[in-house]
């Protein structure tokens, strides 16, 4: 919760016991000049929150992670939104 979703990435999932969880990585602030190895790595799973904006993991899959997330629309409402993080691929 206490990262943008903008710096979140989904670069994995693991199994243990039959419970998926979801990997997923922070990237460093615009304008930082070295990342953290393997401290900014983070594993969720579904029913936990990620991301500043009041988002819950709905589902984990291979290729993606779904969560929905909390909007304040124009007229002053919260209305709720489903976003999806794609599984990104590790560089060369």
């Amino acid at each position: 919760e206490t990262f943008s979703r903008d710096r979140l990435q989904y670069v994995g999932q693991i199994a243990s016991k039959g419970e998926v969880e979801a990997l997923v990585k922070v990237l460093p602030p615009s304008g930082a000049k070295k990342e953290i190895p393997m401290m900014n790595v983070h594993r969720v799973r579904v029913g936990q929150h990620l991301g500043q904006d009041f988002g819950k993991v709905l589902a984990i899959a291979s290729e993606q992670l779904v969560v929905q997330e909390l909007a304040l629309s124009p007229t002053g409402e919260w209305q709720p939104r489903e976003v999806r993080l794609l599984l990104q691929e590790a560089a060369p």
